[in-house]
């Protein structure tokens, strides 16, 4: 039993039951009115509000689950149709936020602000203070700050919610779990595309939104697994090649250190079937950057000899030009043999003069 501010007693069972009532006044409306999202949302809720308490006794599983929502977001959106869910995306992240500052002060009587200072905070704080100081601009648009929220106001959220949390090793580790999982089931969805084809759902999105231009091409198929478009898909992979590929190097365990050579492996082969080009330049500059900030010269001598051998096998071979993925990822060391290549650069001669009289 509790007791409320004028001193009546409340039952929890009266509680959830006006919660029961609740949601099946909403199910049987959802039913009715053919509003399926709705039913969506009420299923969900337990399960919902469980992650709520969890993320307020310890702000570490409220993470794995915005870490897992944020990941799973579009293909939710795609097959929902749910509108509004980036603004709960919102929400959720700001509200994780202020949950951990208010956490973290109270377990220890101050906020760990110490964590804080690194390039990437930094970083983000600039840019979020650069746009933000673009309400200026007398060309500005609304919608410019409402459709690239999440790459601007996020990436300072965000970092300072991983800064804050991942205080351990052992919790890096879980995300690295919850990432390696992630990036199988999206290799498995863009295996599924190649051999059996896009579903129904997809082949809509590629007509509907004119993506077939530029996924459908005469000489290779661009797969995008449930990511927005193949670009994004195939730099994501890069991105956990580079990652599981370097903690490869570092982990003691024989059978995890073989598990992240395979994720490596399984994401290099979704990268190049993705037909992404420039994607290729995520494990390159990542490579690159690890060789640098180990300062280890036999590292630095095979990075050198690795990144030779790489290049000379795409710029300056036609070894294996039979097979589309690798002829496609060659055109990106031959651009002027590319047609998007020639647009690129007629776009850059437009932005130059746009940015010659208004540099900021």
């Amino acid at each position: 039993m509790q007791t409320d501010i004028k001193g009546h007693s409340i039952s929890p069972l009266a509680v959830t039951l006006l919660v029961f009532i609740i949601g099946l006044g909403a199910l049987i409306y959802s039913i009715l009115f053919s509003t399926w999202d709705i039913t969506a949302y009420v299923c969900l809720s337990p399960f919902f509000l469980i992650i709520a308490i969890q993320a307020l006794r310890n702000p570490f599983a409220g993470v794995c689950f915005l870490f897992t929502f944020n990941y799973f977001f579009i293909p939710w959106y795609r097959y929902t149709q749910g509108s509004g869910l980036s603004v709960w995306y919102d929400v959720a992240t700001v509200t994780l936020l202020i949950t951990l500052l208010i956490y973290s002060y109270h377990q220890q009587g101050k906020i760990a602000w110490k964590y804080t200072k690194n390039i990437l905070t930094f970083g983000g704080c600039i840019w979020a203070i650069y746009t933000a100081a673009e309400i200026i601009n007398p060309t500005a648009l609304t919608e410019a700050w409402i459709y690239s929220r999440g790459i601007i106001y996020s990436t300072l959220v965000m970092s300072l919610i991983g800064v804050l949390t991942m205080t351990s090793y052992k919790r890096l580790r879980i995300i690295m779990l919850f990432l390696s999982i992630f990036t199988l089931t999206a290799v498995a969805k863009t295996v599924y595309q190649k051999y059996v084809g896009f579903d129904e759902t997809e082949t809509t999105m590629l007509i509907e939104t004119e993506m077939y231009k530029t996924h459908l091409l005469s000489d290779v198929t661009r797969y995008f697994s449930f990511f927005t478009d193949a670009g994004n898909f195939g730099s994501n992979m890069g991105f956990a090649a580079i990652l599981f590929g370097i903690s490869a190097i570092f982990v003691k365990e024989r059978f995890i250190r073989l598990y992240y050579i395979i994720i490596a492996l399984c994401s290099i082969y979704a990268l190049f079937i993705s037909g992404t080009r420039g994607a290729l330049f995520v494990p390159i500059g990542g490579s690159i950057l690890f060789t640098f900030l180990s300062k280890n010269i036999k590292l630095m001598g095979a990075t050198v000899i690795f990144g030779l051998f790489f290049y000379i096998f795409f710029a300056h071979t036609y070894i294996g030009e039979s097979n589309s993925s690798i002829r496609r990822m060659r055109t990106a060391f031959r651009p002027t043999e590319d047609a998007s290549y020639t647009v690129r650069k007629e776009n850059q001669k437009r932005l130059a003069e746009y940015l010659k009289y208004k540099p900021f």
